[in-house]
């Protein structure tokens, strides 16, 4: 799956701001090694930081407790965060089942 750009938009409204390079954002989530994951579905929010790695255009995590892993099997939308409050990336996607590909496990252990 491709990343999808959105408009950008501030306070519902459209942005005169040109929008970050794609390359910037595949930086930094090339270099972190931590990524808050918030997983969606009802109830309260289990916002916790995790391991990862960023392949290509897709995020491998451990999701970590059992409770996350539970509302990401129930409902697999998900929210990610890198640490920077000030260089900020946020994704928003869909969790799918564990890998087992030989380089992501290589890269994450």
């Amino acid at each position: 799956m491709e990343p999808e750009r959105a408009p950008l938009t501030m306070f519902g409204r459209p942005s005169e701001e040109e929008p970050l390079a794609w390359s910037w954002v595949d930086d930094r989530l090339t270099e972190a090694g931590t990524y808050w994951v918030a997983p969606g579905g009802s109830g309260h929010p289990h916002v916790r930081p995790v391991w990862g790695v960023w392949r290509g255009a897709a995020l491998f995590l451990s999701v970590g407790g059992p409770v996350a892993g539970r509302q990401l099997a129930a409902d697999g939308r998900v929210t990610v965060h890198l640490d920077s409050g000030t260089e900020v990336v946020i994704l928003e996607g869909r969790a799918s089942g564990p890998s087992v590909d030989a380089d992501v496990i290589a890269a994450y252990d």
